[in-house]
């Protein structure tokens, strides 16, 4: 048992493999996915600008109830540059990307294991941990879904510039590169800014000794800068290639802006679905709701996993 647990990479690739394997059976693209193929081969071809380097558009031309011209922009040049470059090596065989999706999984899965063994101090519960981040169908269902690549890249950026960060005996150069993860996981997603509030979090609560929110503010604000400036960069370069965030009166598919109608019900709708999925282990997609798609969700990305980590705590016990 001892020799298994030295090989905490090993089980957490065997163990996403396993739950990913469907994905592997039966690739194929999504309409998202056909979106990147085709601005891949508009850069290749030489007929994307230097904005389509960068951004990402959104149109939804075939839905009648929104405007023709209505469009939104997305600047995440990580996630363009990663899908070029596997677009270049296997073309439109989706077998290769869902199975590149997988390993990234692993990696993403394999960061967290190494940031929980940070904070717990303890390889067993910090392995189990991070299997049950690998099996989450929040997580696995970016497997399954190519256009995932994103959410990976961002997870990955994120999860890699705060263990770099948290690092026992971390030096300047450990601090450079946390800053340069940092800022490739904003080139992927946006939601890469909340590293900053969580890095204060850490400092004030689970850095050893306990600094407390005060004394973290006081004796690493310097550091904050640094982060703050990243996303300061990042925003400046973002406000040049896009320069309005929000299109007022159009209601858009993913989210309110603050004064629509509807915006406060809407934010209590998405938090309790959030946390529906965090704790159910059911994953619910946001457009397609079928009872026939629930089902298979349920199979399998709950009770696989479940049995999964059932032996796995037998051969802890």
């Amino acid at each position: 048992m001892n020799r298994l647990m030295s090989h905490p990479l090993l089980i957490i690739s065997f163990v996403t493999l396993l739950v990913s394997y469907p994905a592997l059976a039966h690739p194929s693209f999504d309409a998202d996915d056909y979106r990147y193929a085709r601005q891949a081969g508009d850069i290749l071809s030489g007929r994307a600008t230097v904005s389509e380097y960068l951004t990402i558009t959104n149109t939804w031309e075939t839905m009648w109830w929104y405007p023709r011209d209505y469009r939104i922009q997305y600047f995440r040049p990580t996630v363009i540059m990663s899908f070029l470059a596997e677009y270049l090596v296997w073309g439109l065989n989706p077998f290769w990307y869902v199975l590149a999706n997988i390993v990234l999984s692993v990696a993403y899965s394999y960061l967290a294991y190494l940031f929980l063994r940070l904070l717990l101090k303890d390889e067993g519960y910090s392995l189990l941990a991070a299997l049950l981040f690998a099996v989450h169908p929040g997580h696995v269902s970016t497997t399954y879904y190519i256009s995932g690549l994103t959410d990976l890249l961002l997870g990955i950026f994120w999860l890699l510039s705060l263990y770099l960060y948290a690092k026992p005996g971390a030096d300047g150069l450990h601090y450079r590169l946390s800053l340069v993860a940092f800022f490739l996981a904003l080139l992927a997603k946006e939601n890469a800014v909340t590293l900053i509030p969580i890095i204060v979090l850490f400092d004030a609560l689970a850095r050893e000794g306990g600094l407390g929110f005060r004394g973290a503010l006081k004796s690493r604000y310097k550091a904050y800068l640094g982060y703050a400036g990243v996303f300061g960069l990042y925003y400046a370069l973002r406000l040049m290639l896009i320069p309005s965030i929000f299109i007022p009166n159009y209601i858009y598919p993913y989210y309110y802006t603050p004064g629509m109608p509807g915006f406060s019900a809407h934010l209590a709708a998405i938090t309790l679905l959030y946390l529906f999925n965090l704790t159910s282990g059911v994953f619910s997609p946001t457009f397609f709701t079928s009872d026939s798609l629930v089902l298979d969700n349920l199979l399998r990305l709950f009770i696989l996993p479940t049995l999964i980590l059932a032996g796995f705590v037998l051969l802890l016990a």
